[in-house]
């Protein structure tokens, strides 16, 4: 049996290790990782956001999937596209 919990918690933590998170986050307190629970073609979605005061700001949409990790980007024409995350 596989312990969900745990499985997220490692993705969480391997997105806060990267230099895209630290760069977000670099001199705040208020930047999170929130896992959306969902999950597609094997894919794990999470969100980087500033939450303070009771507003949330997403900074970022992330996938992770047998430890890759993407974040979603949008063309001049509004098209989304994924890139890797260093």
């Amino acid at each position: 049996m596989v312990n969900y919990t745990f499985v997220y918690r490692c993705e969480m933590k391997a997105i806060q290790d990267t230099i895209y998170y630290r760069s977000l986050s670099q001199g705040r307190t208020d930047v999170e990782v929130w896992d959306d629970r969902f999950s597609e073609d094997g894919w794990d979605y999470f969100s980087i956001v500033a939450f303070s005061q009771g507003t949330a700001k997403k900074l970022a949409y992330i996938r992770v999937k047998s430890g890759q990790l993407q974040r979603r980007i949008y063309d001049e024409n509004g098209d989304d596209h994924w890139v890797e995350v260093a």
